[in-house]
């Protein structure tokens, strides 16, 4: 029963990065909170999502 976690990030003017990490979001168990996230709300810049896998 193991999971990886990998982290997705946005960066916006932190001078940090300007692209996602890791795109593999997309075959994770996706929250509400990730989705609007995804969506580009203004409010955190980082992300977590579980890998099922």
């Amino acid at each position: 029963m193991s999971k990886s976690i990998f982290a997705v990030g946005f960066f916006d003017g932190d001078g940090i990065s300007d692209q996602v990490v890791d795109f593999r979001y997309r075959n994770s168990i996706a929250t509400e909170n990730s989705t609007e996230l995804l969506q580009g709300t203004s409010s955190p810049k980082f992300l977590l999502a579980l890998d099922s896998t």
